[in-house]
């Protein structure tokens, strides 16, 4: 990865690095207690690489990919976050056009990318709908 930032002028961001490992549970304890992929390799995943485990979920592009997980937490959470955004913006008197951009805009764009990562539980796209005609 650092040849291929190199190679394109980046700057690759340690502190930032993680692994998600996606073989069995044996396999990710094992990599996780000796951080080495590979049994007949001596090199070991640096120490600064955060190993997802269990139940902890990796963060990329605001959505929460992991083993395990439950995302409905940080669907729940943009929930409350649009609920806010609504209550501001229906204080102003908006044409119909303008409520279709504050909802594309500021809801829609929050949630299309996590709900694609992360499979969205049909609850939380009921009561987003809900709030979305409620404001409408």
């Amino acid at each position: 990865m650092r040849s291929f930032c190199e190679a394109f002028m980046a700057k690759f961001n340690d502190e930032k690095s993680e692994i998600l490992l996606i073989e069995t549970k044996e396999y990710r304890d094992e990599v996780v207690r000796t951080r080495k992929t590979n049994k007949t390799t001596s090199s070991r995943i640096d120490q600064f690489i955060r190993i997802v485990k269990i139940k902890e979920s990796l963060r990329t592009l605001e959505a929460y990919i992991s083993n395990n997980n439950k995302t409905s937490v940080q669907l729940e959470n943009i929930l409350e976050i649009q609920a806010k955004i609504l209550e501001s913006w229906s204080r102003i008197n908006l044409l119909t056009k303008g409520k279709e951009l504050v909802l594309k805009a500021l809801l829609q764009s929050r949630v299309i990318y996590l709900a694609i990562a992360n499979k969205m539980p049909k609850d939380i796209a009921q009561r987003m709908t809900c709030q979305m005609k409620f404001f409408i």
